[in-house]
């Protein structure tokens, strides 16, 4: 993700790491994961280390200070609503959530409240986005051979 390169602000993991948080009994594996470095030097997140490789890590556990998720028809209730509720009870402060399944596209920062996530306010289609500092605009067009190209915008 070039965005938290140019910004040094911590690091980003795709797909495919598990993030666990024992108090609240998360185990997941979002489809993007985003830790600030004050999260890893406050000890709110720690990288476990895979047992033979010790230089290697096999899971992050802790509260990520973003989650990722794109909804797939056999995803819609776990995104929607059990990952919604499980994010929310591990504190993580903002939850993307990305649903491209109908013509319309539905992009949103959900950030987190006392009580639940509410979705941060979409001023012209851009949304901003706390954790980042930035406001961020998905759309979706038609490519030249008829499949669906994505471009995320940021100022």
């Amino acid at each position: 993700m070039r965005l938290t390169k140019e910004l040094d602000l911590g690091e980003f993991y795709s797909d495919r790491t598990l993030v666990t948080n024992e108090a609240t009994e998360l185990s997941t594996e979002p489809d993007g994961t985003f830790v600030t470095w004050e999260s890893f030097e406050a000890g709110r997140v720690v990288l476990w280390p895979h047992q033979d490789r010790p230089e290697e890590f096999i899971e992050l556990v802790g509260t990520p200070d973003w989650v990722l998720e794109v909804v797939s028809r056999s995803s819609v209730a776990k995104d929607t609503e059990g990952l919604r509720a499980a994010y929310h009870r591990a504190g993580v402060p903002e939850y993307w959530l990305i649903d491209a399944r109908h013509e319309a596209i539905d992009f949103q920062i959900l950030r987190h409240r006392r009580d639940r996530y509410v979705a941060a306010a979409a001023g012209g289609g851009w949304r901003r986005s706390a954790v980042f500092g930035r406001r961020f605009h998905l759309e979706r067009r038609r490519n030249r051979v008829r499949r669906w190209s994505y471009s995320l915008d940021l100022a």
